[in-house]
């Protein structure tokens, strides 16, 4: 058996190992492709709707990956600014494209902005559309229970309570939204009210949160 000997091994690296010139080569052509395709951002700003790479755009994968990394460095110190790696599937082609996305956070934006400001949300919900609509929205912004926990886990079901303690035309939903310092995020608290209870009803808060996001 010589295929681990010293010259076996030797002769395995000549054929199969790149110098390291060839990789520093290599690397140098790879990063000027990186910068050249992160250069569409200079001057751009960064909102939540995501600006995408894809892996198409470069001239190989190790231009991608390093082009990442660039981006996930550069900013690592922002509040609200993430990258992203994702690989969507077209529905149609089953095609996977490999990308990755530079966005402001939806839930880093809400949450600094309910933090900055001392701001707070309450309203009522009126129907099981609402419920889930509400819950759905506020999962997103990474809004928690007021224990901490999150609205929806195999634990707990936040929609799931409040639909059934819901009677359509007896009763509503009182939602508040408030920042908790100690837990660092927001929380959410509900109760029951009557149905006459006068608040602001979702549809416009939600709008107020969307404009904040997206301003």
């Amino acid at each position: 058996m010589n295929y681990l000997t010293d010259e076996w091994l030797i002769d395995w690296a000549k054929k199969n190992c790149k110098s390291k010139e060839q990789l520093d080569a290599e690397n140098a052509v790879a990063l000027e492709n990186a910068n050249k395709v992160l250069s569409k951002i200079d001057g751009v700003e960064i909102t939540v709707d995501p600006i995408t790479f894809d892996v198409k755009e470069f001239g190989s994968e190790r231009a991608f990956a390093m082009a990442m990394s660039i981006a996930s460095k550069r900013y690592a110190n922002t509040d609200d600014i993430i990258v992203r790696y994702t690989k969507p599937e077209d529905k149609e082609t089953h095609e996977i494209y490999i990308q990755f996305h530079i966005l402001k956070s939806k839930a880093k934006v809400f949450q600094k902005h309910m933090r900055e400001n001392n701001a707070s949300y309450e309203f009522v919900l009126s129907s099981s559309n609402e419920i889930k609509s509400c819950v759905k929205l506020l999962n997103s912004l990474g809004v928690k229970g007021e224990g901490g926990e999150p609205l929806s886990s195999k634990e707990t079901d936040y929609a799931s309570d409040m639909k059934d303690a819901l009677t359509k035309g007896e009763n509503k939903v009182f939602v508040m939204v408030n920042y908790d310092d100690e837990l660092s995020t927001p929380l959410l608290e509900w109760n029951l009210v009557g149905a006459d209870y006068e608040c602001a009803n979702f549809e416009e808060v939600k709008n107020k949160i969307n404009a904040i996001i997206k301003s």
